[in-house]
């Protein structure tokens, strides 16, 4: 059993118990190298099983690992779920209904839970009140984003297109159809793998933390307004989190739930749900400030909710 003190790396505490035991058994390494380093090893161990790739099919990844794909929906989420029977065998059931990247994504999350101690224990699924891919804030959910990504757009073959793919939403969109994985996924791989100083930085339109307080305690107007109608209109499009590239500067940290300027081009294009190439101001620290080339990709709302966008920002010229 792992020690169950927290585990830093880099700027990241570690503190869950799957986790530290994922840890302990792997010599002390970093979970997320931990992870990509199982991906990795189960598309080399298992490639003569894929054809020509890409893409990748999942459900072969999965039978490759002995996890039988089954036809029942998933109870426990809308996206897709791990369960381990009574006799011992691991099925997973995916949504069909989902769009084909998202649903592809969805069953690499699940396989890569297998590569975490005790996956077994309990149905495996992504939260529903988790409503992206690559957040930090769970550790677990995280560190099998990263396990997906490996599985479902592998080195080496991914870096090879990356590196003949234009660095803009078109590219973008051609990996992802290559691929058959969503925007949001590819966007992450993209910056993950990239040798440019970029960031990909998701938005959403949201409360900060201490409005969104506020408001759960139900204070609303002296002027007869609802909670809900004040809700609505203190919302702000908002850094939900940031992806950088290896080569973006350390220096250049841009804050979670920093608002972005509502005259910029950025703002406008997610407001009325349209793609945008070419140039903006954007004012996001005093560091991270001025006129920057950028790529402002729209992505799927959640239902029910409203616009969601990856802003890809690049330092410097881009070739």
């Amino acid at each position: 059993m792992a020690d169950s003190s927290p585990v830093k790396f880099g700027k990241r505490v570690y503190k869950d118990p799957a986790v530290l035991e994922l840890i302990s058994r792997n010599g002390g390494l970093d979970p997320i190298d931990i992870m990509r380093r199982k991906g990795r090893e189960t598309i080399a161990e298992n490639r003569e099983f894929f054809g020509d790739p890409p893409p990748f099919d999942p459900a072969t990844t999965a039978s490759c690992l002995g996890i039988r794909m089954v036809a029942e929906p998933p109870v426990h989420s809308d996206d897709a779920e791990l369960h381990t029977l009574d006799d011992g065998s691991v099925v997973i059931r995916a949504n069909d209904d989902r769009p084909v990247g998202r649903r592809n994504f969805s069953i690499c999350h699940e396989i890569a839970h297998t590569f975490l101690p005790d996956y077994h224990q309990e149905v495996q699924h992504r939260g529903a009140s988790r409503k992206s891919h690559f957040h930090e804030e769970d550790e677990v959910e995280y560190l099998c984003d990263i396990g997906a990504a490996e599985l479902l757009m592998p080195v080496p073959w991914f870096q090879d297109d990356l590196a003949s793919t234009e660095a803009s939403r078109l590219g973008i969109d051609l990996l992802s159809s290559r691929y058959q994985s969503s925007r949001h996924a590819t966007i992450f791989r993209f910056v993950q793998l990239n040798s440019l100083p970029c960031a990909a930085i998701f938005l959403s339109l949201k409360l900060k933390p201490t409005e969104r307080h506020r408001f759960q305690n139900g204070q609303g107007s002296l002027f007869g307004e609802s909670t809900a109608e004040l809700e609505e209109r203190a919302k702000k499009l908002r850094v939900d989190y940031v992806c950088p590239s290896p080569s973006f500067p350390n220096s250049w940290f841009i804050p979670a739930h920093k608002s972005i300027d509502q005259d910029s081009r950025t703002h406008e294009a997610v407001m009325v749900g349209e793609d945008y190439s070419g140039t903006d101001r954007l004012n996001l620290t005093k560091t991270v400030s001025g006129e920057f080339r950028v790529e402002v990709l729209n992505l799927a709302r959640e239902d029910g909710g409203g616009p969601r966008a990856a802003v890809l920002l690049f330092v410097g010229e881009v070739p």
